[in-house]
């Protein structure tokens, strides 16, 4: 359920920093959309969600992480 989020290995010259940071923000929002989708679902049928919701809350802090830091460069 809860797997680490992965991003292809590049292949060639490495993207600039920019471009690395805006891959790893679409990767942990498109993590986060799954997530809260299977939540939402696990809500629907009842079941207990805390474990999702402390995953979740994790990516969130991973995305304003990455966000700020494209902020401090642009």
């Amino acid at each position: 359920m809860n797997e680490r989020v992965k991003l292809p290995m590049p292949e060639g010259e490495l993207l600039p920093a920019e471009e690395r940071l805006q891959n790893v923000l679409k990767a942990i929002a498109d993590r986060m959309r799954e997530e809260r989708a299977e939540l939402d679902k696990m809500d629907e049928d009842g079941i207990g969600a805390t474990q999702q919701r402390s995953f979740i809350s994790g990516l969130d802090i991973a995305w304003s992480l990455a966000q700020t830091e494209i902020l401090r460069r642009g």
